[in-house]
């Protein structure tokens, strides 16, 4: 008869190489060819795809994170918009630091 600690030692090999599987496959996945490129807009650094309109697609997703910011602060100000459940979780939610190009292959957003 097997000792259950037996059975334990066991699994946890098993449980380590499972995990570092999963971690291998999520750290492949993602944006692939991705480079940091300086908005000329706002000056901040964006990750684009490496492609030749990479100046151009940093400039648009400061222009969409600059309306971004202004449509956030409208909805801050205005007491009627912040009774919304839906507003209050979109406002506390908006990261104005976390923008980046998606690849045209992904299946996530």
């Amino acid at each position: 008869m097997s000792s259950p600690f037996s059975l334990f030692n066991t699994m946890i090999p098993a449980a380590l190489v499972t995990a570092g599987v999963a971690l291998a496959i999520a750290s492949g996945s993602g944006p692939k060819n991705v480079v940091d490129v300086k908005s000329r807009v706002d000056g901040r650094t964006y990750r684009v795809q490496n492609l030749p309109d990479k100046q151009e697609a940093a400039d648009r997703i400061s222009t969409i994170r600059i309306n971004l910011d202004k449509l956030i602060e409208y909805y801050k100000s205005d007491p009627s918009a912040m009774a919304d459940s839906r507003v209050k979780i979109m406002v506390s939610r908006f990261n104005p630091n976390n923008f980046t190009e998606n690849d045209l292959n992904t299946d996530t957003t």
